[in-house]
């Protein structure tokens, strides 16, 4: 049952702290070339982003 609580408490934990590093790496343009998107593509592409790591938290066993 600890481990259970164990993994709960890790992948709650990474589920907020991927997207908010994601987000605050294209607000200080640490991605390469994202500063040269447009505010809607950069938006879209954070968003995607955000998704896909959330997804992928999914199917950690």
């Amino acid at each position: 049952m600890t481990d259970v609580v164990r993994k709960f408490f890790t992948t709650s934990m990474l589920m907020w702290k991927a997207p908010i590093v994601i987000l605050n790496g294209f607000n200080n343009n640490l991605f390469p070339g994202s500063n040269q998107l447009s505010s809607h593509s950069l938006t879209i592409l954070s968003g995607f982003l955000v998704i896909s790591v959330n997804i992928e938290f999914k199917f950690i066993p």
